[in-house]
This record gives C-alpha cells, structure tokens and sequence, in this order.
C-alpha cells in the first residue's frame, strides 16, 4: 500500500495498492505483471501511469545492462 501524501501516516492520507505477478516464459526470461488500484482521481492514475512507465524502463535498462 502507497500513501498519495509524503510524512503522513497511511491511515491519515488516501492510498492505492500496487500488485504484481512474475510470470516465467517459455524459452526463459519472466514477465512482470503490475497493477496499481485504489485512485480517487482520474488524474491521479494517468500520473502515476506515467512514472509506472518511466521506472519499469528503467528496471528493463538496468537488466539489459
């Protein structure tokens, strides 16, 4: 669970959920399921879509690495 608001405790700010599955493939490697749920705000989850995409790229450039 993740606070929308920094310094604050969970129970005293709005949260979302992140989940995720690893996946094996046929042939090796493994594919990362994620999902995030819990947004108030539509805005909210186009932002955080955004910066999900930005991290995940930088997870597959550190593993190509």
């Amino acid at each position: 669970t993740w606070a929308r608001e920094p310094d604050k405790p969970l129970e005293d700010t709005r949260t979302t959920t992140v989940e995720w599955r690893l996946e094996p493939r046929q042939g090796g490697g493994t594919t990362l399921h994620l999902r995030e749920h819990g947004f108030v705000r539509e805005k909210d989850r186009r932002a955080n879509d955004d910066g999900w995409d930005k991290e995940l790229g930088e997870l597959v450039a550190y593993l190509e690495a």
